[in-house]
């Protein structure tokens, strides 16, 4: 008879053990197996357990309390995850805990308890612990557990209240982070080959571990061993306490920023609270952007910025990289991103980011991409060319295995040495698959299940046959497909529908389109992981993933199109059947089937699902990924030829704004398309958003006018009216940015007056902001610097109320060109720290080259002028739209201080061509020309201007450049002729300077002297002049003062011998600073002239 008792039971299940002989060979296999049941073992009899019996692949395990239990449960997965941490081939264990009465008969266990903890041990991953409600209630002491909501076990009538056991890894060193999921799972084959390949990447991690960051790219083709390499050595460095992380991208079906997703969440779920904590006081609310699961670790996490989406996605950058920054103050980390041939480009930026911007840090990151796989346009291409040649990117190409290796493989297989049959086998598969480790692999797997290679009595692997008779397949795909044929006509059918579901799916999704019991399903699914065709999740319940790509595009490719296109429907169907009305994540895999469905008789599912998952990327800030679907949406769309005309209008506007966001040069065009079909249909939404998305943040053109937006502009303004004062402000102040290159200022600045005035009112911060900003730029000329340094003030409040990076960047911008401006070098040089600051704060590349070209200037200015061009270049480097206008102003502003401007007179003819409505390069070209004593041509050039007329000069940001340029040249050529009109236009901003943020050359009344001196008005020149060098002694510019102590000298020699003296000490002094600052023109010509006044005194 049997008794009742009541006991706490525990099953174990070794993950991945179904397939396991098949993957590994069977002597490693029962290795494996023993090594696992040792560790076991040793925790059960440590917590006083009593083993009941061996069940496959696990222990049955009783106890007398559930608190032992529970920490024999604990001990496991320890013990595991410390061997797991030194060991190639992972182990991982899922464990089920369940307490009550239980029937004892024959020393075995049978009842409710049993069946529980059986069932819970099922539903569990690899390194989970569940448990009942009863254990939890009964073991609370010393140990945490969390609710995981009520499961469906098989067998149990009602729901089961489950919990799991939270553990943490024996070792308290920073490594503790748990392996990623994907990590764990037991590789194909046994390790072999690659030495120099796996010493090439020792080394990498060796310098990342001393503070370096390294990168390296892995390559090769499908199955050539990229991923098997990677994790190799991650395991290894794991176990010596680095972090690892790991994320795979996606074909097709892939999410924004998939990988990253992946691998920071891995480490967000088990960070330290105060790194998480330090991070977010640091960074804000930005990872929520990519990680709103961060919300849940974190109490009163904040809420992301909200600035335009540029900045965001810059933010979002920074955010990472301080993340993975602040990971590797407490271990080395590394960082896998696989699959990189299928990465989207987001997920290409923030690797390009992170690798050029990231700052120092202990990390490795390994990519692994099929170079099979991509085209010259691919952007993995572009992204590798860009990082060629950047310090710490390394490439490691793979090959096939050497003769000596498949050997070596087949041997780890077998169990035992190979014979000479062997070996000339190994040399056969070799030439077959060019020692393809994968092909290799399958190969063997296809002549053991073929009966090809059979298993003797003495345990040895032996080929019937001879070897020239076995037919092998003749390509991977064929051999893989003859391995799918051995499996049942179900199982295929099953599998056939996976491998369009995609690389991964789940067991609901696929038992929906298959109308099958998930019972009757997961038998065929276990039957394919037998067969090593397909892997069970380690991390979630219920989710499979094929064991290899190439066996998910064989099926997929085997199906015919028209059964793909019915599949896809049904997947479709099934996906939104799962999620009802919020498809929330969901979107892309929804865009992605409906769009392989579509037929031109039924578009309107694929077309809205395209343009929402489009709209949804634009939201999680991957305008490359908007790309795609709203290209998607307009090709299916069109497609259908309906007359949804502003259905299109609304898809061009997102696919132009996609366009302008990530940087294509035409969307300019696609905008203005979608303006004019707006304007046809008289939406007048349509048309307004349209014309605020074809903006680049500046004026088109520089120095012209865009006439196609400004009527765009002009005809959304007429149709708003005045009903949206904020709107409306927006349109004024784009309109107003557009006509920055317009003569008419005064409509410039009654656009800024109106648009201010409204925005105010309108009480929308965002609104008056970029009013502020626009206007700001909008109406910069020689005579508001006050206005403009004003306009900054009030934009540096709105940053302050906003929390808007960008606001704070434009305040600080502008507040550095307006105070140079003012000669008030102490707030520039606070407006300048501030800025680059902020700049590096958002990370945006256009940020950074202007706070570049900003510093070139600070350089030049200080006499610093070898920084000053290293810096300039440096800035034209980063490659904007405008960078060769800007590095061709500054260069000729060095040289021309270098007494160097015959080199530059080549490029300055070439910029007076390419930007005829710039004014500053034609008096630059002149200068040149003056300053290689070519004084005929500097004179024909200011003659040619006066004939254009003096008048003509733009109120802009080149007016102060252009009025002093053509000042200075008069008084160097003594030509007196612009005279009268240069001095009445330069003299209301006496007190200023020649400022622009990007080039500056004198205070301006530096350039009145020399006018006055021209128009016959020595004491009022000197007066100028004296006026200029009390302010320039306390200013920060040893250059300016030596051009105006020359000028100072000339006009008083040219007014006689009393002021000889006077005149020699300015020569001397000038000629001083311009000896210790390189300026040769200045120092040879004011030698020149002290050679004057010695004759004279003589």
């Amino acid at each position: 008879m049997g008794s009742v008792e009541t006991v706490t039971v525990l099953f174990t299940d070794l993950v991945g053990s179904t397939g396991l002989a098949t993957r590994v060979g069977p002597g490693a296999a029962e290795e494996l197996r023993r090594e696992h049941f040792k560790l076991l073992r040793e925790a059960v009899e440590e917590t006083d357990g009593r083993e009941v019996k061996n069940v496959g692949d696990g222990l049955m395990v009783v106890f007398q309390s559930s608190s032992s239990a529970v920490s024999c449960a604990v001990s496991m997965q320890q013990r595991l995850d410390r061997r797991n941490r030194r060991a190639d081939e992972q182990l991982m264990v899922r464990i089920g805990i369940s307490a009550g009465e239980a029937d004892l008969e024959d020393g075995d266990y049978f009842g409710p308890p049993v069946v529980e903890a059986s069932r819970l041990c099922n539903a569990a991953t690899g390194g989970q612990i569940l448990c009942g409600e009863l254990v939890r209630m009964m073991a609370r002491e010393g140990h945490s557990f969390r609710s995981v909501g009520t499961l469906r076990l098989k067998g149990l009538a009602e729901p089961f209240a489950a919990h799991e056991v939270e553990w943490e890894p024996l070792s308290a060193q920073a490594g503790a982070l748990p392996l990623p999921p994907r990590l764990r799972e037991v590789p194909p084959v046994g390790y072999v080959g690659r030495r120099a390949e796996r010493e090439g990447l020792a080394f990498l991690l060796a310098q990342a571990r001393e503070g370096n960051r390294r990168v390296a790219f892995v390559s090769g083709e499908p199955g050539i061993g990229k991923t098997r390499l990677a994790t190799h050595l991650a395991v290894e460095a794991y176990g010596d306490g680095a972090t690892v992380l790991y994320g795979r991208c996606d074909e097709d079906l892939g999410v924004p920023y998939g990988p990253w997703v992946e691998a920071l969440r891995h480490y967000v779920s088990a960070a330290p609270l105060d790194a998480l904590r330090a991070h977010a006081e640091r960074h804000g609310g930005e990872l929520t952007r990519l990680l709103p699961d961060v919300r849940g670790r974190v109490a009163d996490y904040p809420a992301p910025t909200e600035t335009d989406p540029e900045t965001e996605r810059y933010l979002l950058f920074a955010a990472v990289a301080g993340l993975l920054e602040g990971a590797t103050r407490e271990a080395p980390l590394i960082l896998i991103l696989d699959e990189l041939h299928w990465a989207d480009k987001p997920s290409l930026s923030l690797l390009r980011h992170l690798v050029t911007r990231g700052g120092e840090m202990r990390l490795f990151v390994i990519g692994a991409y099929r170079d099979s796989d991509l085209t010259r346009s691919h952007p993995l291409s572009e992204l590798l060319a860009d990082l060629h040649r950047e310090e710490g990117v390394s490439r490691i190409p793979l090959t096939g295995l050497e003769e000596e290796n498949v050997v070596a493989l087949m041997e780890a297989a077998a169990g035992h040495d190979m014979d000479l049959d062997g070996r000339r086998l190994a040399r056969a598969i070799v030439r077959e698959t060019d020692g393809n480790p994968f092909y290799v692999a399958e190969l063997l797997r296809h002549l053991l299940e073929s009966g090809a290679i059979v298993q003797g009595d003495d345990g040895r692997f032996r080929l019937e046959g001879r070897i020239e008779d076995l037919g092998l397949p003749q390509s991977v795909r064929e051999v893989v497909g003859r391995r799918i044929e051995r499996l049942s006509e179900a199982n295929r059918r099953a599998l056939s529908v996976a491998a369009v579901v995609g690389r991964e799916f789940d067991v609901d999704l696929l038992a929906r389109v298959l109308e099958s019991e998930e019972d009757e399903l997961l038998d065929l699914l276990d039957e394919a992981v037998e067969a090593s065709v397909l892997n069970e999740s380690g991390s979630a319940v219920g989710r499979f993933t094929f064991a290899h790509a190439l066996i998910n595009h064989t099926l997929y490719q085997e199906l015919g199109r028209t059964r793909r296109a019915r599949l896809h429907r049904r997947i479709a169907e099934a996906v939104e059947e799962a999620c009802g009305e919020d498809p929330g994540d969901r979107l892309a895999e929804l865009a992605h089937h409906w769009g392989q469905a579509a037929t031109p008789d039924d578009p309107d599912k694929a077309v809205d699902y395209a343009r929402r998952a489009g709209e949804r990327a634009l939201a999680n800030l991957a305008p490359d990924e908007a790309l795609r679907w709203f290209g998607q949406a307009l090709e299916l769309h069109d497609d259908r030829g309906d007359a949804d005309r502003a259905g299109r209008c609304g898809l061009l506007i997102g696919l132009g704004e996609a366009r302008r966001q990530a940087g294509e040069g035409d969307f300019r065009e696609v905008l203005l398309d979608a303006a004019r079909l707006a304007r046809e249909l008289g939406d007048t939404t349509l048309l307004a958003r349209a014309c605020l998305a074809n903006s680049r943040g500046q004026a088109s053109v520089h120095g012209e006018l865009d006439a196609e937006r400004i009527e765009m502009l002009e005809a959304a303004l007429q149709a708003t009216g005045s009903s949206d004062p904020a709107l409306r402000a927006r349109l004024l102040s784009l309109l107003n940015l557009e006509l920055n290159w317009d003569p008419d200022f005064d409509r410039r600045q009654a656009l800024a007056d109106e648009a201010l005035e409204l925005a105010r009112r309108s009480g929308d911060d965002q609104a008056l902001g970029v009013a502020l900003h626009q206007c700001g730029l909008a109406v910069q000329s020689a005579t508001n610097a006050a206005d403009r340094l004003a306009l900054a003030a009030e934009l540096r409040g709105i940053a302050e109320r906003t929390g808007d990076p960008m606001f704070h960047f434009w305040a600080a911008w502008t507040t550095w060109i307006t105070a140079g401006e003012l000669v008030d070098f102490a707030l520039a040089d606070a407006a300048f720290e501030e800025f680059e600051a902020r700049a590096a704060e958002i990370g945006q590349p256009s940020l950074r080259w202007s706070y570049l070209f900003g510093r070139s200037l600070r350089e030049r200015v200080a006499g610093r002028l070898e920084e000053a061009e290293a810096t300039a270049a440096e800035a034209a480097e980063i490659g904007e739209p405008d960078a060769f206008m800007v590095y061709t102003a500054q260069l000729a502003g060095i040289r021309w201080e270098q007494g160097q401007l015959e080199e530059m007179i080549e490029l300055m003819e070439q910029a007076v061509e390419d930007y005829p409505g710039i004014s500053g390069f034609r008096p630059g070209l002149a200068a040149a020309y003056c300053e290689i004593d070519q004084v005929d041509e500097a004179r024909a050039l200011l003659h040619a201007e006066l004939e254009r007329g003096l008048n003509r000069i733009g109120h802009d940001q080149s007016e102060s450049t252009t009025l002093a340029l053509w000042a200075d040249i008069s008084f160097q050529i003594g030509d007196a002729a612009p005279a009268p009109e240069l001095y009445d236009r330069l003299l209301p901003i006496r007190d200023g300077a020649v400022w622009n943020g990007a080039i500056g050359y004198n205070t301006v009344a530096h350039y009145l002297g020399g006018l006055a001196s021209l128009l016959g008005r020595p004491d009022e020149a000197i007066e100028h002049f004296e006026r200029t060098i009390e302010v320039q002694r306390g200013t920060p510019a040893p250059l300016w003062l030596a051009r105006t102590l020359h000028g100072y000298g000339k006009v008083l020699l040219d007014r006689g011998t009393d002021d000889l003296e006077r005149a020699r000490g300015a020569l001397s002094e000038s000629i001083s600073l311009a000896s210790g600052h390189g300026l040769s023109i200045v120092e040879r010509r004011a030698r020149a002239l002290l050679d004057d006044a010695r004759v004279a005194a003589k």
